[in-house]
């Protein structure tokens, strides 16, 4: 009976090996036709295209692709996702290169995950007309609803290289250039979170008819699935500095809550520029505190925000037709809440005296009822 064990022994044994020898030998050739096969990629471009369209209502063009088995990676190259954009040569987002790479977990569980993802160079045109319509696709048909999140994928390396962002509102008017952005994320399946950071430099944002605000900003966060954290932002504009730190709970349900501190170096003469107001006083002024905000759909935002601070300059100079004089020592605690404002203890020393007083204003985003009580010693 030991040789018929034995000999059905070789038999899986080979068995087995000779379907390993066609499962890799068939995932050679498909590799082979993917990669240097013509027709054939066009056939896979065009049904990735197809069924991108019907899903999301984006046209998507694929210049080319290439796999590599040896990695289980993707690339794909001269990307470009048209929306409902007029012109077709500034489209909705175009990207020089795509990188995917996957990790299988386990065979037996079809457990995976996404090792890295690596965009280079992605430009993303977003437009909003005065009627207030966007440039967003939108889908031929409601796709079936998926519960895969970002949290799910686990992408473990996430970075974007070299990006530019334009944005123009003509509804509000609003238009933004964002150049050299770039981010750099990690994913940590312990604790399902992302965290890293992102920036970009060259930025240009334009209100109305204000000036124009050039702009850096550097940033480092965290994201779970109902937080995230703003662990530091920095925003330089001109001589002007910004720094704020924030937490958001809750971030996709409509009870939204977000907690922040903030401190701020603003040169007046950055303000003067943007607001084309030359008659602002001129010098250094300080800002720091915390907000709160809470979501209610049915309040304005100015009244579920709430923010507490202090205000400083060391010296303004003011110059108006009427009055040229400087402030030294300029301190003054501010509070909204409700949408209201109070500003208590306005001290500062003013044409050889002191000057004291209180401000409160009810109504701010409305009415704005304001009341000023001040005195002038000496």
């Amino acid at each position: 009976m030991v040789k018929p064990v034995k000999k059905w022994k070789k038999i899986v044994l080979w068995s087995l090996a000779a379907i390993i020898v066609a499962l890799v030998g068939t995932v050679v050739t498909i590799v082979m036709l993917l990669n240097h096969s013509e027709g054939f990629r066009h056939s896979i471009l065009a049904k990735v295209e197809k069924s991108v369209q019907e899903s999301t209502g984006a046209r998507l063009e694929v210049g080319d692709f290439k796999l590599r088995m040896s990695n289980l990676s993707m690339d794909l190259y001269n990307v470009v996702v048209h929306g409902t954009e007029s012109d077709a040569g500034r489209p909705l987002m175009a990207v020089d290169h795509l990188q995917v790479g996957l990790t299988i977990d386990s065979l037996v569980n079809r457990k995976w995950h996404v090792r890295d993802i690596i965009v280079d160079h992605p430009v993303v045109r977003l437009a909003v007309n005065k009627s207030g319509e966007n440039n967003l696709p939108k889908p031929e048909k409601k796709s079936a609803s998926s519960n895969t999140s970002v949290f799910d994928l686990a992408i473990r390396e996430l970075r974007l290289n070299n990006g530019e962002i334009y944005y123009n509102d003509q509804k509000t008017p609003l238009e933004a250039d964002l150049h050299n952005f770039a981010v750099n994320a990690n994913f940590d399946p312990a604790q399902r979170k992302y965290a890293g950071d992102l920036g970009y430099s060259a930025g240009k944002i334009v209100y109305g008819t204000y000036a124009p605000v050039e702009h850096n900003l550097q940033a480092k966060f965290g994201v779970t699935e109902q937080q995230f954290t703003l662990d530091r932002l920095d925003l330089a504009a001109g001589e002007s500095r910004v720094g704020l730190n924030a937490t958001v709970n809750d971030y996709t349900s409509p009870s939204m809550q977000a907690t922040g501190r903030y401190e701020a170096t603003l040169v007046t003469n950055d303000v003067k520029r943007i607001l084309k107001d030359p008659s602002l006083p001129g010098g250094t002024v300080k800002l720091m505190g915390q907000m709160k905000y809470q979501a209610d759909p049915k309040r304005p935002m100015l009244e579920t925000i709430s923010v507490d601070g202090n205000v400083s300059s060391p010296g303004l100079n003011v110059k108006t037709p009427s009055l040229q004089t400087e402030v030294h020592d300029l301190y003054a605690r501010y509070h909204l809440s409700g949408g209201n404002a109070e500003v208590n203890d306005i001290r500062a020393r003013i044409m050889g005296g002191t000057l004291s007083g209180k401000l409160t204003i009810k109504d701010v985003a409305g009415a704005s009822i304001a009341q000023l009580q001040a005195s002038l010693k000496g």
